[in-house]
């Protein structure tokens, strides 16, 4: 059976593909769509450390590399999110210039990348 958890982080990166596949035509639409996704996955991580320990877990050595991939591509994404979301911010309030617009592609192409790689490897994490 597939944990709640799992389709809770499927839920959200269906949103950010979504998000990401719209960020041409209604930013506002784009923003809102990332943002529920970001604050989805940080829901998830939280509730996951609250309940089952997971950074304990993921510093014990108990894990493989599958599961330590997921976690490490997972942690790059959920870091890469906060200057990805300032600048998001700033561009929709229309206070990013071309610099930061162009910064704001490439940091979310990788947050983007490294979620899609944690959200594969999310399916080796044993669920419970």
């Amino acid at each position: 059976m597939i944990s709640l958890y799992k389709i809770l982080a499927t839920v959200t990166f269906l949103l950010m593909v979504t998000g990401f596949l719209m960020r041409h035509g209604n930013p506002k639409r784009h923003a809102a769509l990332m943002g529920s996704a970001i604050l989805g996955d940080y829901a998830i991580v939280l509730i996951l450390e609250v309940q089952r320990q997971a950074v304990a877990t993921a510093v014990s050595g108990a894990l493989g590399w599958p599961q330590l991939t997921h976690i490490g591509f997972s942690t790059l994404a959920a870091l890469l999110y906060l200057p990805v979301g300032i600048i998001g911010i700033r561009k929709l309030v229309g206070k990013a210039g071309p610099r930061e617009s162009a910064l704001h592609l490439k940091l979310g192409l990788l947050a983007l990348a490294s979620r899609s790689v944690g959200f594969a490897f999310m399916w080796t994490v044993a669920s419970g």
